[in-house]
Parts: C-alpha cells; structure tokens; sequence
C-alpha cells in the first residue's frame, strides 16, 4: 500500500502547498524494503501467487465460550420485524424500520443476542475470535425503489471497542449464500459482554447459525508466490511456523534485526501485529 506524504515535524504537511517546501524530514511514498525486495531492488520481486492466502487458526483456544449459550431476538418498538428459528437457523425479518434515520441508528433495532443467564465473562484486554454462519436476502429497500445483489450489513457488538460507530465493534456483509465468518476483536479495560448481532439497516431476512467464541486470535496467514512467501501474524502473541527450507530473510536498509539476509530453515518466529518477507532461493 503505498503511503501518503508526512512529515515528522509538521503533522499537516502538504507536498502541493508551496510555503511548506522547506519542512524537513518530509517523504512521500517511503521505500520499504519488502516493496521491491531490498538488496534485489526489483519491484516485481515477489511475482504470482501460487495458492491463495492460507489461515492458521493455531492460536484459538479449544473451548468454545458460547456452547451452551441460548439466543433471543430483540425487537425495538420502533421497527416491525418477525423471528423464526428453523433447527439451527436463528432469523429474523424487517418488516419496518424508522423512516429518515441515519444507518447507525438502525442496525441494533432488531438484534440477537444472549439470554442474560448465557452471557459470556470476557476478561479485559484479551483477543477473542467470533466464528458464526450467516447469510441473508441482497436486495435493499430504499425511496420506494428496490435494488438486486446488495449485501445486508450484520453489526457486531459487545467484544471490542464501538469507538463511536454507532455501537457497532465490527460488522460483515450478507449475501444469498451461507458465508463462515471469523472475526478476531480485543476487549476493552472494562469488557461490557453485550455480544449482539445487528440485522436491521435494511427491510429483509437474516438468518444466522452456528455461533461460536474462542479465545485467543485467528488473523495468521501465510502466502506462496514465485518467489517468496509471506507471513502475517495479527494476533497478540508471536507466532512461530514451519516454512521448511529454501528461503532466506530480505537484506535492506530497514529493520536490520529482521530483514538481515540470512537464511530460514525449518521454523520462523513472526512478532506480534507483524509481518515477515521471505525470499525463495
């Protein structure tokens, strides 16, 4: 991705404004080393992938927080909606939803959440991963016109932090087809354990199965490419893997302790909300 231009001493510089020319420490698009492979300096370095990116879910607890949890749909006066649960199936359909509001204030009109006595104790500060089915009707509703393959937008609420958006930690789209999803959030200071599903930004059906909660973080992956692999650790905690033999470590001018040049051979150690480039020898 490439960066916007900054500058270390003036937060607000503009590279297009002439009276800010002389502000030092200023850079554009920074050359990072993994962008064109350090001392390969070839920008196409890593060429094509051979596989899709795979997922490691290593770091997810085995105990499932929400096994014996129970369901209830929640219905604000406001909003019409009808629930049915079809075996597994938990769904729900709008009906009504209040004319001239802004979207934020519509997803938890109808929600799903807990019964009171089911509701999980998070610990604070702690990476959970929320693992759900979910799909739901595509078309939207709007200024008496109704529009084909729209995904419904589902607002998670009550593991991470709202942070002001409407109350809503996360959120996925719903298409026609059933989707797994796998969310990885941290708990605030004060964890509030208000864990809710919000369906209700558009007129339509929502189904939703399978629910469940570990701890710990499932954002790991790794990808092939001709030549190089990537590793992706955004989960709290180091992450070591087996990648086998024939690569070796960029060598660049950033971050010598880890883009040193030297060879992998067996199993690699990516830090925390961090990521390692790999050159195939």
């Amino acid at each position: 991705m490439p960066h916007p231009f900054a500058s270390i001493d003036n937060p607000a510089f503009d590279p297009a404004n002439e009276s800010d020319k002389e502000t030092k420490e200023q850079f554009g698009v920074f050359r990072w080393d993994e962008y064109f492979g350090g001392d390969l300096n070839n920008w196409h370095w890593l060429g094509k992938p051979l596989a899709p990116a795979q997922q490691y879910l290593d770091d997810l607890s085995e105990q499932d927080l929400l096994a014996e949890t129970t369901w209830n749909w929640k219905i604000d006066k406001k909003f019409e909606a009808a629930n049915r649960e079809t075996g597994e199936v938990m769904g729900a359909t709008v009906k009504h939803i209040p004319e001239l509001t802004i979207p934020s204030d519509l997803w938890f009109g109808v929600q799903l959440e807990p019964a009171k006595k089911s509701r999980p104790a998070l610990k604070p500060n702690q990476e959970y991963t929320l693992v759900f089915d979910v799909r739901g009707d595509d078309t939207w509703q709007y200024a008496d016109q109704e529009f084909p393959r729209v995904p419904r937008m589902v607002a998670i609420k009550g593991i991470g932090e709202a942070k002001n958006n409407g109350g809503a930690a996360a959120s996925v789209l719903a298409e026609d087809d059933w989707q797994t999803c796998r969310i990885s959030l941290t708990t605030s200071a004060k964890p509030d354990s208000e864990l809710a599903f919000g369906v209700s930004e558009q007129i339509g059906r929502t189904e939703i199965r399978n629910i469940r909660l570990y701890e710990g973080g499932a954002e790991r992956w790794s990808r092939d490419f001709e030549h190089g692999k990537i590793l992706l650790n955004m989960t709290k905690r180091p992450w070591k893997l087996d990648v086998g033999n024939g690569y070796r470590r960029l060598k660049g001018m950033q971050c010598p302790d880890i883009n040193n040049g030297a060879a992998v051979n067996g199993t690699i150690e990516v830090p925390a909300w961090d990521a390692v480039f790999l050159v195939r020898e």
